[in-house]
């Protein structure tokens, strides 16, 4: 009795591990068979469409900008008697800027002149007595060496008084005035800078490749850095009036190339360009020592593929972008996608870049075309013919736009 029973209690072990058994082993198969007909999963992307535009290339460098300034001095040693003008003061060629005292030379002065005037007179008496032979010819010939000597002497005396005198050399603006009446200034000691208020110039460098691409009269983009705004550049300060305080004379303003330095330097291999820059409308919104960015228009390349660069997967194989592929009739019913496209790797050659932008070209023909749907976003987890949904672009790209605002770092 005790056999049987353990017999059939052995039954019905064997009888249940085999049915869990069973059950795990069903349990699989339509998990695979799940698994194997389940749609491929998708990847989200944001696309934007191809289209062909014209590229206009610079050449970049940074650039010095000038004008026709320099400090005066004065030529004398004395006490600085009047000073006839204010600091950042604007002046007319010819202003008297500072004098110094000139109460001796003054009193010089009044004296050569009352003996200039006397060997004058002498001088026309002797001249009309001459005519009638009332005179003799050594007594004209000294009159007349007293006269013109007496006359040089008051030149001389006059000069004198003016270079104890600053004036104004051309049309300007003044800087700060290190002088206060009543101060003793040196021979030599500079007084005051003067700006010339006309044309600015801007001094710039480029290497020798560059040398074709320049000729005269060429267009230069100037492009400011405001320290606690974003850079600045001239249509940008056109269009946004209240990022400057000089934008109300910006758009007054045209650059272009004046002159090439014939000749490379020898140490550094690169050539002088200076450029001109005509305001308009003063003052000007550069002031001299003010360094700005150069941007040298090259001739325009039509018809070129222009994506943000966050658009190209830049790697030691190469560069690549992924464009969409419709999937093929069959393969979409089998998978089940209905709104689903293949991601197409395709390999690129960056041209150029400029700011977020890049200038790409297919490294085989026809592998780009105007109309194809690029994708921005989203590619990180992406290989070729990987199937992607496309989502609905917003106005923002992560990494295609520029910051609004921009740091040192």
């Amino acid at each position: 009795m005790k056999k049987k029973t353990a017999i059939c209690s052995l039954l019905v072990i064997s009888l249940t591990v085999i049915i869990i058994l069973g059950l795990n082993q069903f349990k699989q198969i339509k998990r695979a068979d799940t698994l194997a007909n389940r749609p491929p999963s998708t990847n989200p992307v944001k696309t934007l469409v191809l289209t062909q535009q014209d590229w206009q290339p610079f050449v970049q460098t940074t650039g010095l900008i000038s004008s026709d300034s320099t400090g005066l001095a004065i030529q004398a040693s004395g006490v600085v008697a009047n000073i006839a003008v204010t600091s950042g003061q604007s002046v007319k060629k010819g202003d008297l800027i500072l004098s110094l005292d000139n109460t001796v030379e003054e009193a010089n002065l009044n004296a050569l002149q009352a003996q200039y005037n006397y060997y004058k007179r002498t001088y026309d008496r002797y001249v009309q007595l001459a005519k009638t032979a009332s005179v003799s010819k050594t007594d004209l010939d000294k009159a007349e060496y007293e006269y013109k000597n007496i006359a040089n002497a008051l030149a001389s005396e006059k000069a004198n008084i003016n270079r104890r005198k600053i004036f104004a050399p051309f049309d300007g603006k003044l800087g700060i005035i290190n002088a206060v009446e009543g101060q003793f200034v040196s021979l030599g000691q500079q007084i005051v800078n003067i700006e010339d208020l006309g044309d600015k110039k801007i001094k710039f460098f480029l290497p020798q490749e560059n040398i074709a691409q320049l000729h005269y009269q060429q267009a230069l983009h100037i492009e400011l850095e405001n320290p606690t705004e974003n850079r600045l550049t001239l249509q940008q300060l056109i269009e946004q009036p209240s990022s400057s305080q000089h934008s109300h004379n910006i758009e007054s303003c045209q650059a272009y190339v004046s002159n090439i330095d014939n000749g490379l330097d020898t140490q550094t291999g690169l050539i002088a360009v200076e450029g001109v820059i005509k305001c308009d409308k003063q003052p000007s919104p550069f002031t001299d020592g003010m360094f700005a960015k150069v941007k040298i228009a090259l001739p325009t390349i039509p018809n070129q593929f222009v994506l943000p660069q966050v658009a190209v997967a830049y790697a030691l194989s190469g560069e690549t972008l992924y464009i969409l592929q419709d999937i093929e009739q069959d393969d979409r019913y089998k998978t089940q996608l209905s709104d689903a496209f293949k991601a197409k790797r395709v390999a690129v050659t960056t041209l150029d870049r400029q700011g977020n932008l890049a200038l790409v070209v297919p490294n085989h023909q026809d592998a780009l075309k105007a109309g194809d749907k690029v994708i921005v976003s989203g590619m990180q987890r992406l290989s070729d013919g990987s199937y992607v949904r496309e989502e609905a672009l917003t106005d923002v790209i992560i990494g295609a736009d520029e910051p609004t605002q921009k740091t040192r770092l």
